[in-house]
């Protein structure tokens, strides 16, 4: 036993003894007889050495044999089921050994590390409670978990039960470190999952990039444990161009393909191979990207309907390659849009997109430096619903007006279909039911002194809720729940009833919003609305489902001013009906003629004098963001705005280079030019083809080299190259490459989730001197399913380095908890000791003091 104290520096409070004494010898104490001198003496000094010590915190090491051990089990996916069973059985016969002063706890890892039992006496395994994704195995997590638990008194160790294929972390880190603190890890090999006929398609390799029409090699990496038969399929995005059987060697093996693109942009190759006696499926997949080099091109969106494109024909005439698309079949994937330098978007709505599109639509101009056009129109901006959507954030513009802006009173009508079809049921809901739901929330949006009324159709009519004030909510929502489908469908005597109630009733707008799914004659449809031209009425359509008549309601809100929606879902309807009233609520267009004027010098208007810009006829209404180069306006309103939004660039132009607002720039001399000054600014630059790149994976670990030689043969130097890394997550991550050799740049980086991955390279000072590159790579699976060894080695040489054992399963007669005696021994404070002791001598100083001055109170009486 040994004696230490924890708080040493109040062993200073020893000093005190010395300075008493002389005080004491001060006050003439010396003068009396040592037999009363001494005791009184000796009691002060004692007192104060007493607590000296206590303040000290005196503690006494004992010697203990406890043992405090910790099991870490990987339970990662490329642990073999029988293996993880026989862990569980060492565990078990091993810790039953434990005596009552040992305390055991278990930690579960995979990627990361859990408790699943802290450490103590009675140590039970159950079933797991903790929740681990299986996908990777981090040694380093679960040792640096173990070293953090451990107490300070007893001998420490850690049994490791895991395969030894660790792709996060380094263990042996951690091994240093438990060894500098005394802790003893013990290793067990588990054996890796699956069977001798596994196959791994270890990797797919292709060039990066290839001239369209030449023909080019993939290359496929195969692991398989004993030879035999397989059957690979490889897909070109989702054209199989290869089905055919290999024969497999055991062992490592390369199998050649030669295909071409014919197509340019960025193509993806996923191989696909399986095998009768392959028990492990999962990690049978590989992808490569591919990018083909041609001419950039051009996706234009245009207005659903429209036929003749002014701006589309124009931009082929000054040698644009364009590929025509509608909203409704505009690429929805970031894979699809990447294959494009620049879109526009010609008067489309956003309900005509998907929410996965709009979201891609940002990404495409951010994170791949692609360029985006916004055309004006009753169906863009504001009026097309795009507030709030991810295409705003990318734009230079917000989508509606300033709110300092003043609007005219509403008065809106809804009809709503009530037929029997409306009882439908569409992703759990039925179509009436999200119309009643769409009503209330287009209510909701109005200001308290607008009216509304909503009639209810079928084959007949009625008045759900009359003309009444927005404000009186609860009664609307009463009268819209009572609300029940039933009939057939007709159109005429609703809406002839709608019209003649916004006749007689005083509003500066009105406002009719018609949603069917059925059929209804059209008879006299079209000269109904004809009648409404001198009356400050429109009507917008909301089409539900395959079977309505999309043809008819999309020419009865253009003929009435409105907009036109379809959809096939009714959860979408409540978002349809909120954007179609925040537009007819909130003029968010002008139609009026008005001269624009330039107000800015900008690069995408460089090109030689200019004539005056001819008149605009009508444009949305929007205000410029921070930071947006606002370059022509119409009064205080812009008209054409740009700004670098990422690594792309995008373009407002708020007017519709059309023929309802802007005939006279159809005539105008430099309209063409004007239109190709717009694509070749936003667009995404072309590299030239002196710049040669190569990616290199390697499990999970990515090697991206770029060669930069000019024309002349001459390496480029000093380029500030960075990369934007687009994640499965649709996360974004930048690095900045390093140059490494003359011409030469590098970036290493690691892919931590399963998925498709794009890569940027851009100039960092410059994006367009060097226009974002777009590239791919893909992790086709976790590389815990590329396992087919364990990792003997590293589970060695942790042993080695804290000085554990290796030990196996089978393993029966060893006694995990017997102690060598290094572990610390056990701390018992002596402080409440030493204060028993110091209470005892306080009481006998009182008694001394008493007695000393009773024999003093006694000479001076005698």
């Amino acid at each position: 036993m040994s004696i230490s104290f924890d708080q040493p520096l109040y062993l200073l409070f020893w000093i005190l003894i010395p300075l008493y004494w002389i005080r004491l010898r001060r006050k003439g104490l010396s003068a009396e007889k040592p037999v009363y001198r001494r005791p009184f003496i000796l009691f002060k000094s004692l007192i104060l050495l007493l607590l000296g010590i206590t303040l000290a915190q005196p503690v006494a090491l004992l010697p203990t044999n406890r043992v405090n051990l910790l099991y870490c089990l990987d339970q990662s996916s490329s642990i073999a089921e029988q293996s993880a069973q026989g862990a569980l059985d060492f565990i078990k016969r091993s810790s039953d050994k434990a005596k009552q002063e040992d305390a055991t706890g278990l930690i579960l890892f995979a990627e990361q590390a859990s408790f699943e039992q802290d450490l103590q006496s009675e140590f039970r395994i159950g079933r797991f409670r903790s929740y681990l994704d299986s996908s990777e195995t981090s040694i380093y997590n679960a040792l640096q978990m173990a070293i953090g638990r451990f107490p300070a008194d007893g001998s420490n160790r850690v049994v490791l039960l895991s395969d030894g294929n660790e792709n996060r972390g380094n263990a042996l880190d951690m091994a240093y470190l438990a060894s500098s603190m005394g802790i003893r890890v013990d290793t067990i090999a588990l054996e890796v999952s699956g069977s001798a006929g596994d196959i791994v398609l270890e990797k797919l390799e292709s060039p990066t990039r290839v001239q369209l029409d030449q023909p080019f090699t993939i290359r496929m990496i195969v692991s398989v444990g004993q030879a035999g038969e397989a059957r690979l399929k490889l897909f070109r995005g989702d054209e199989q161009v290869v089905d055919r059987m290999l024969k497999l060697n055991q062992g490592t093996s390369a199998h050649e393909f030669v295909t071409r693109l014919v197509n340019p942009g960025l193509h993806t190759f996923r191989a696909e191979i399986a095998s009768p006696a392959d028990n492990e499926i999962r990690n049978n997949r590989g992808v490569a990207f591919v990018q083909g080099t041609v001419k950039p091109q051009i996706l234009f969106v245009k207005e659903e309907g429209r036929r003749e494109v002014p701006m589309a024909k124009a931009l082929e005439n000054q040698g644009f390659d364009l590929k025509m698309s509608s909203g409704r079949t505009i690429p929805s994937s970031l894979s699809a849009l990447i294959n494009y330098s620049a879109i526009v978007l010609d008067n489309t709505s956003a309900d005509s997109l998907t929410i996965e599109t709009l979201a891609n639509l940002e990404l495409f101009v951010r994170d791949t430096g692609g360029g985006l056009v916004m055309l004006g129109g009753y169906h863009s901006y504001g009026n097309g619903g795009y507030a709030g959507t991810p295409v705003e954030k990318a734009m230079p513009l917000f989508m509606e007006p300033r709110t300092t802006m003043e609007f005219p009173g509403l008065c809106l009508i809804l009809l709503l279909d009530k037929s029997s079809s409306m009882g439908e049921r569409i992703d759990r809901v039925s179509k009436l039911e999200a119309a009643k739901t769409a009503a209330y929330s287009a209510v909701e949006l109005l200001n308290p002194v607008d009216r509304v009324g909503v009639l209810g159709f079928d084959s007949s009519f009625r008045w759900v809720v009359p003309l009444t004030r927005a404000s009186m909510k609860k009664d609307i929502a009463d009268r819209l729940t009572a609300l029940k489908e039933g009939g057939g469908t007709n159109l005429i005597p609703v809406l002839k009833e709608a019209i003649k109630s916004l006749k007689e009733i005083k509003a500066v707008k009105k406002h009719i919003i018609i949603l069917t799914d059925g059929i209804t004659e059209n008879d006299g449809l079209i000269r109904l609305i004809s009648t409404l031209k001198d009356e400050p009425i429109t009507i917008s359509t909301v089409a539900v489902g395959k079977n309505s008549n999309f043809d008819l309601l999309k020419a009865i809100a253009d003929s009435g001013g409105g907009r036109s929606y379809y959809t096939e879902k009714a959860t979408r309807i409540p978002r349809i009906f909120m954007n179609e009233t925040k537009v007819v609520s909130k003029s968010s267009i002008l139609e009026a003629p008005s001269q624009p004027q330039q107000v800015a010098r900008h690069e995408l208007l460089d090109y030689g004098e200019l004539a005056a810009f001819p008149l605009v006829n009508g444009y949305n209404l929007t205000y410029p963001k921070p930071g947006a180069d606002v370059i022509l306006t119409v009064g205080d309103d812009p008209l054409l705005s740009g700004w670098q939004y990422g690594l792309g660039r995008a373009v407002a132009f708020t007017s519709d280079l059309s023929t309802r607002w802007n005939t006279k720039w159809l005539d105008w001399n430099d309209y063409g030019i004007f239109v190709s000054r717009l694509i070749k600014w936003v667009q995404r630059s072309q590299n030239p083809e002196e710049f040669h790149f190569t990616l290199t994976r390697k499990k999970s670990k990515v090697e991206l080299t770029l060669d930069a030689i000019d024309r002349n043969n001459q390496f480029i130097n000093h380029l500030n190259l960075g990369l934007n890394l687009l994640s499965p997550r649709d996360s974004s991550h930048l690095y900045s490459l390093e140059q490494t050799l003359p011409g030469r740049y590098n970036l290493h980086f690691s892919l931590d989730d399963v998925g498709d991955y794009y890569l940027n390279v851009f100039n960092e000072n410059d994006t367009r001197q060097f226009g974002a590159e777009s590239l791919g790579v893909a992790l086709p699976y976790s590389q815990e399913l590329a396992v087919r060894t364990v990792n003997r080695d590293l589970l060695r040489r942790i042993s080695e380095i804290t000085g554990g054992q290796v030990l196996s399963l089978s393993d029966r007669e060893i006694n995990l908890y017997r102690s060598d005696g290094s572990g610390a021994g056990t701390k018992k404070p002596l402080w409440p000791l030493f204060i028993v002791f110091t209470i005892i001598l306080f009481v006998a100083d009182i008694a001394l003091n008493k007695l000393r001055f009773l024999r003093t109170a006694s000479v001076e009486q005698g």
